[in-house]
């Protein structure tokens, strides 16, 4: 799996890809990379047993259930 930071004056960035959906997180300079890193780790996997295929457009037609989560 990819995963990288970007980071800006005021803020970080933590990607993460998932076969090919791409999960962002972002987050105030002085939280931890590794934390948020999980955090976006974690969110993919109940993604993944909530929306089995977990496509882009699986998270289009169910936005309820995404935005529950």
């Amino acid at each position: 799996m990819v995963c990288g930071f970007l980071e800006r004056t005021d803020l970080k960035i933590v990607y993460k890809r998932y076969a090919s959906l791409y999960l962002c997180c972002a987050f105030e300079r002085w939280d931890d990379e590794l934390l948020m890193l999980e955090l976006t780790h974690r969110g993919g996997e109940l993604l993944d047993k909530y929306l089995p295929s977990m496509c882009e457009m699986d998270i289009i037609f169910n936005c309820e259930k995404v935005c529950f989560i």
